[in-house]
């Protein structure tokens, strides 16, 4: 259990064992008004707290969940742009084996820098939800072995 989810268990226990406490107290003598509202806002301030605690947890963890879901397709779509740029650099330098043009070297650093930003927004996505980019990532490969391997048979 990690010290955020033991600060709510705490203050939303703590909040329900006051008002038990209350409830007991109250039951063999009669509370003056100044203990009473001292009580409960003791209660409402720790069950507030609890409770806002709670919600922000709550609210992180279903972002995490949404960013992982958007992750699997943005990293899909990175992957593919990545390797367009790549089969577009191999073009280029096949181009340039034919006939040196300087123009291409300027078109080949575009593309591999492209390429770079691909890469370094897949790592991005990592750094949100690794275990989804890997796994994707793995797909993809696998695929792409697999297409290389049919185009090749």
């Amino acid at each position: 259990m990690d010290r955020t989810t033991i600060v709510i268990v705490g203050a939303i226990g703590g909040a329900v064992v006051l008002s038990v406490g209350i409830v007991i107290v109250s039951a063999f003598r009669p509370l003056s008004t100044l203990e009473t509202a001292l009580w409960q806002l003791i209660t409402l301030a720790a069950g507030l707290y609890g409770s806002y605690l709670l919600g922000q947890k709550a609210a992180r963890e279903s972002a995490t969940d949404l960013l992982r879901l958007h992750a699997r397709s943005a990293v899909r779509r990175l992957l593919a742009i990545r390797g367009s740029w790549h089969r577009l650099s191999h073009r280029i330098e096949e181009f340039q084996v034919e006939e040196r043009d300087p123009r291409l070297d300027v078109i080949q650093a575009i593309v591999e820098e492209r390429s770079t930003i691909a890469d370094s927004a897949i790592e991005d996505w990592r750094d949100i939800a690794a275990d989804e980019v890997d796994e994707v990532i793995t797909l993809y490969e696998r695929s792409s072995r697999s297409h290389h391997a049919e185009g090749e048979g």
